[in-house]
């Protein structure tokens, strides 16, 4: 939407984009969020682990590519 904007040659005001929100508190979200984190984490160390030791690497290697 953005470039469709900057094409255009539409103007798009910060001020009123916060209006448009609703005015919901954050926390509601908070479980849901920690439950993406979570399973994005776990997701990435294992098909990071899984490569790496498809690759052949050692023990060190295969931990590497799991850290945020």
């Amino acid at each position: 939407m953005f470039f469709l904007a900057l094409a255009l040659g539409l103007s798009v005001v910060p001020g009123d984009l916060m209006s448009m929100l609703p005015a919901l508190p954050a926390l509601p979200a908070l479980p849901t969020a920690t439950a993406l984190v979570v399973l994005t984490a776990s997701t990435k160390r294992t098909s990071g682990r899984y490569t790496a030791d498809s690759d052949g690497a050692g023990h060190r290697g295969r931990l590497r590519p799991g850290p945020l």
